[in-house]
């Protein structure tokens, strides 16, 4: 809705001077107030038609999406503008919640996705953290451990029994340029990002254990919520398809909801 106010503020800026009845047109502040929350709220907008997805939302997505919502939040904390500054600040208490405690296998996921693997770990800890943080150290643990765990489940004869960890230090070559310039896609800024990460233990990766943990883990749902029940104020209300669930259905519901 504010994008298509946006798209038509000439016109309503026209309509105000052509029609004496026509009161309601926003200022000049309120257009620029409206125009950095549309920005604002984007983010989230790209983030829900990922999620809402019926075919495709698998563990993959997750961590592209949310990475995107905590930089944005970051950004707007320390925004010039009071407004927007207050916003996010009170957004971001909220959001550490999920954040703090999110399964780690929602980012080794995007170890597996081809468009991203590690480097997107490690450029997205980089851009919070900074370069060599213990998140990024902690995320890059679990998942040798998880590959060593399938190691020792699926032993195969005259395959490496186990990864290498390797130096604790991650090696960035990213452009300290791109990261600063904060209007920069930060998709964009990732297809320049360049990492050293994992050579050396790549070659000792036996691919027989790997496809099982991509199978494995590409295959968790990241489930949902309609985002209009999300963010409803209104009571549940059971419409005719709903109303059509057998008794041990509904009963279950009721048990799970109390």
């Amino acid at each position: 809705m504010l994008s298509s106010a946006l798209y038509y503020r000439l016109a309503f800026g026209h309509l105000q001077l052509s029609d004496s009845n026509f009161r309601c047109c926003p200022s000049l502040e309120e257009w620029e107030r409206v125009e950095k929350i549309c920005g604002f709220l984007q983010v989230f907008y790209e983030a829900t038609n990922a999620f809402s997805g019926s075919n495709y939302p698998t563990s993959n997505l997750y961590f592209s999406q949310v990475f995107k919502i905590q930089l944005k939040l970051s950004e707007e904390c320390n925004s010039s503008d009071d407004f927007m500054r207050r916003i996010g600040s009170q957004m971001f208490v909220k959001f550490n919640k999920y954040w703090s405690e999110f399964n780690l296998l929602l980012a080794i996921a995007v170890v597996f996705d081809p468009r991203y693997k590690f480097q997107f770990i490690e450029f997205s800890y980089n851009k919070l953290y900074g370069t060599g943080s213990n998140e990024l150290v902690k995320i890059r643990n679990a998942l040798f451990d998880v590959y060593n765990e399938y190691v020792k489940t699926f032993n195969i004869p005259g395959a490496s029994s186990s990864c290498s960890r390797g130096s604790n230090e991650v090696y960035s070559h990213g452009s300290k340029d791109q990261e600063d310039n904060q209007s920069f896609d930060v998709l964009e800024e990732f297809d320049q990002f360049d990492t050293f990460e994992f050579v050396s233990g790549a070659q000792k990766v036996n691919w027989n254990y790997l496809s099982k943990l991509a199978r494995d883990i590409l295959c968790v749902l990241v489930l949902t919520v309609a985002s209009e029940s999300a963010f409803s104020l209104g009571g549940r209300i059971l419409d005719q398809f709903r109303s059509s669930l057998s008794p041990q259905i509904v009963e279950a519901l009721v048990c799970i909801k109390d």
